[in-house]
């Protein structure tokens, strides 16, 4: 993994994705004619960059709004407001032609190495569709591309013609690491790559995507709950709860010492691989907010052990504590 940096020595030629101020709801609709009764803030206002040839993680609970962001990104959704500049250029403002250009510079691996195959196709068709549809090359460099990208990702050319049902969990997922790869893409956004395969094979595909960005140049988001896999992969974290950011650092920081109560919590769930060791545990109590009907104040506040009056009064903003570790808390920071 390439050696953390400084918040000093970060320069603003580094900075590949700028989102500012995101925001995303749906609606909620009932009743026999499907009438809108209310909206669900997945997500509420979030800002964050991403630094060129490093890994930034998204983590939280399910339903955090960690998807929902990267969807937002692949412009498979469409935001209510705010801004995503990638290299300079807001991509909400892109259109038509523009965006099938865009598409070439931003791809994505998907969670779940089954589904996200076409079992009609074989892999040569699978990995080599983009380049069909952005007309790159011809029938015949088209294979000679796909063989490449195969071994690439650790397999070989001879299974340029068979389909997925022959193919492994993990093998699949190394294909569809090698769709991802075609158009020589600048982000890739991971949605929990690793969630749906064996504990043998996590690793494999882990190095396997460390080593593609150090010989390739390319800059992931990671979007996961596992901290086992994240402190593995990441350069920098960020902790989503109930649609906002409440905590964000460098991960050699992050796992080092986190300040957000609910991080705090997230860390001391995550199992330690000795049957020796203790630890502390942060408990939380109270009941998970309702999306439909978000608490005002903090959204953390009803399961949080530092709350106070304030926390149920006013929300607390993400702020800097240190260079590089920002936390929305009133009491952290």
């Amino acid at each position: 993994m390439t050696a953390q940096r400084s918040a000093e020595e970060i320069l603003p030629d580094d900075i590949l994705l700028d989102v500012k101020n995101l925001r995303k709801s749906f609606p909620v609709r009932k009743g026999v004619f499907a009438r809108v009764r209310g909206l669900v803030e997945a997500v509420s206002n979030i800002s964050f960059k991403v630094r060129q040839g490093q890994t930034l993680a998204l983590i939280g609970e399910s339903g955090s709004g960690k998807t929902t962001v990267a969807r937002i990104l692949l412009r498979l959704e469409e935001p209510d407001g705010g801004e995503v500049y990638f290299q300079g250029r807001n991509i909400l403002d892109i259109k038509g032609r523009a965006l099938l250009d865009l598409r070439r510079d931003i791809q994505m691996i998907f969670q779940d190495p089954f589904s996200s195959l076409n079992p009609y196709m074989t892999v040569g068709q699978i990995i080599g569709e983009s380049l069909r549809v952005h007309k790159i090359h011809s029938r015949k460099e088209v294979k000679n591309c796909v063989q490449e990208i195969l071994e690439k990702v650790g397999l070989t050319q001879d299974l340029y013609s068979r389909y997925p049902h022959e193919f492994s969990g993990g093998q699949r997922q190394r294909i569809g690491i090698g769709r991802a790869l075609t158009l020589n893409p600048q982000l890739i956004v991971c949605d929990e790559p690793v969630s749906a395969l064996d504990v043998s094979v996590r690793a494999q595909i882990l190095n396997l995507l460390q080593d593609l960005q150090e010989t390739l140049g390319l800059t992931y988001i990671f979007v996961g709950h596992d901290l086992s896999v994240i402190r593995h992969v990441s350069h920098e974290v960020a902790v989503m709860y109930m649609g906002k950011i409440v905590e964000m650092a460098f991960a050699s920081v992050f796992f080092f010492g986190p300040l957000h109560p609910y991080s705090e919590a997230l860390q001391s769930a995550a199992p330690i691989p000795d049957p020796e060791a203790r630890k502390r545990r942060t408990l939380l109590s109270g009941d998970v907010p309702n999306l439909f009907s978000l608490p005002p104040g903090c959204r953390f506040h009803t399961r949080c052990p530092l709350t106070k009056d304030i926390c149920s009064q006013e929300e607390p903003r993400l702020k800097e504590s240190s260079p590089g570790h920002s936390v929305a808390c009133h009491f952290r920071g």
